[in-house]
């Protein structure tokens, strides 16, 4: 099994959830947002390297982040290891990269509901977990790319207080 599947498959578990074909969708439209699904891994403008753009550099260095949640999911890796020494996103498989966002997305405090959301192939989930755990865009429905990749329109009132308890940033 993939190191990717292993996250996937672990996180399934946890949360009791039936299908993780959409966790695969949102995963690819992650990079597809961040890298046009690796085409484009290494930022020109900040440290970012990879399919879903980790930082490289500076405080809360988010690659280095992202690797130790990672060990939580699959162990103490030989690959992981090197990773933490090479701090170098581009260096590792796709497999590993998805696993790598798949497992820093999940560790991160507040995202069980998202994922059930996300399992169920709900688009505003997707949007709003990738906005406030992975890049922390302040209005995901402002930028066409975010919007037009996730198949966003913006919320009608009633919409918005459908989803006030579980996605408040939406309302």
């Amino acid at each position: 099994m993939s190191d990717y599947n292993k996250v996937k498959s672990g996180i399934a578990n946890k949360l009791n959830l039936k299908d993780t074909k959409n966790i695969d969708e949102f995963t690819n439209k992650v990079a597809e947002i961040e890298s046009s699904g690796g085409k484009n891994t290494t930022s020109k403008i900040s440290s970012a390297k990879g399919i879903f753009q980790f930082l490289t550099k500076g405080k809360g260095n988010a690659f280095q982040t992202g690797l130790n949640r990672l060990e939580r999911h699959l162990g103490k890796a030989e690959w992981i290891k090197k990773a933490k020494e090479h701090n170098d996103p581009n260096l590792l498989s796709k497999d590993q990269q998805k696993a790598l966002f798949l497992a820093n997305l999940y560790e991160q405090k507040g995202t069980d509901e998202y994922f059930k959301k996300i399992s169920e192939g709900n688009s505003l989930a997707m949007a709003e977990a990738y906005s406030k755990f992975h890049h922390t865009v302040e209005d995901i429905y402002k930028d066409p790319r975010i919007s037009d990749i996730f198949n966003l329109k913006a919320p009608t009132k009633e919409e918005a207080a459908l989803t006030a308890n579980t996605f408040p940033e939406a309302v």
